[in-house]
């Protein structure tokens, strides 16, 4: 039906894919496949695949784990395997599964990054000076984030009851605390924004726990000069 014959294709390391160089389908049946599988794609996905695993037994504490104090004479390259515990994700680890922790950036001053906190969720800044140092010890302690609020955001940096930080700090701080371990130097902007979508509740859902995404996607829509990157909760 495809008028074509398949074959084994192997590359230099040995891995083998059954494919076809070239194939063709009868025009009446156009409106009724969507896609053919396998066809004359080489590319070897699992090539793509995180070599990353760790088994319940390699768990170790997070105060037993050396990686987890981002000790900068660990031997270079590093490796997920020695950096990551998933008991305790840092900045190290994903940087390394990123391979960027050895890149620097060009353009940090010119280059940006915007990050969205929502439901009136606020970003320590207390917190994130201690975060920095721990997570990357070459940052310069003046580095920090932008901060700006959107349709009636807040930005609450006293001192809260346990109840109001567990509901308004936890989130935006750990997004924050990623991005900045991430682009550090490069300049990167939280916006904070307040208010609730439209909302018509149903018998299975009565509250409104709904992001406002349109009033923070209306305010990056109306600016000059829009950031380089988006991280959206």
């Amino acid at each position: 039906m495809l008028d074509t014959e398949y074959h084994i294709y192997e590359d230099s390391e040995g891995s083998q894919l059954v494919r076809t160089p070239q194939y063709s389908l009868p025009k009446a049946l156009h409106d009724h496949i969507d896609e053919i599988q396998p066809t004359n794609y080489l590319g070897n996905l699992a090539a793509m695949r995180n070599s990353f695993r760790i088994s319940p037994e390699d768990i170790v504490p997070y105060h037993e784990n050396p990686a987890m104090e981002h000790d900068l004479h660990l031997t270079k390259p590093y490796k997920a395997a020695t950096v990551c515990n998933e008991s305790a994700v840092t900045s190290l680890c994903l940087r390394t599964l990123y391979n960027t922790v050895n890149y620097t950036p060009q353009v940090p001053s010119i280059n940006s990054v915007a990050m969205a906190a929502y439901l009136n969720e606020t970003v320590n800044i207390s917190d994130f000076h201690i975060f920095l140092p721990q997570q990357r010890k070459d940052a310069n302690l003046d580095y920090t984030y932008n901060y700006t609020t959107v349709n009636n955001g807040i930005n609450h940096q006293g001192l809260e009851p346990k109840g109001y930080f567990l509901a308004r700090d936890t989130e935006a701080n750990l997004d924050a605390q990623t991005v900045g371990g991430i682009v550090y130097p490069t300049q990167f902007t939280v916006h904070s924004t307040g208010g609730s979508p439209p909302f018509l509740a149903d018998v299975h859902t009565t509250t409104d726990t709904n992001e406002p995404y349109l009033a923070w996607l209306e305010c990056m829509l109306a600016l000059e000069d829009p950031p380089r990157t988006i991280t959206t909760s």
